[in-house]
């Protein structure tokens, strides 16, 4: 929480929910698959977003690999799977490192990791 105009506590939204489900899963026009983490507000660089952050995506990169998901798809499909992280709201630099670390240990999965912060 953080203190808001005229004294009046506001909970801030955390950036993601949900860390055990996948928010989005899609089939591309090229073949692969795209994993969506949806981004609910800004990833400001505290503990508790940095372990929502990284819950989140290894649980992705988990699901990516477990033999349930493995089953469900093409061989062609799964040569080219990516996990994609799409944020309308700020991302905090300590967070941005944090990715980072995260898309070598998915690059040695064989999983691609994209973060694209839109403008906004």
């Amino acid at each position: 929480m953080r203190e808001g105009t005229g004294g009046i506590r506001v909970e801030r939204k955390p950036p993601i929910r949900h860390v055990t489900k996948l928010d989005v899963l899609g089939r591309r026009h090229d073949g692969g698959l795209d994993l969506c983490i949806v981004a609910e507000s800004s990833f400001d660089g505290t503990s508790e977003t940095r372990r929502l952050v990284e819950q989140k995506v290894r649980n992705y990169l988990n699901e990516i690999v477990s033999d349930e998901f493995r089953d469900e798809f093409e061989p062609e499909e799964l040569e080219n799977v990516t996990s994609r992280l799409e944020s309308d709201f700020p991302i905090d630099l300590e967070i941005m490192d944090l990715l980072a670390s995260l898309r070598r240990e998915a690059a040695q999965l064989g999983i691609g990791l994209i973060v694209i912060q839109h403008p906004g």
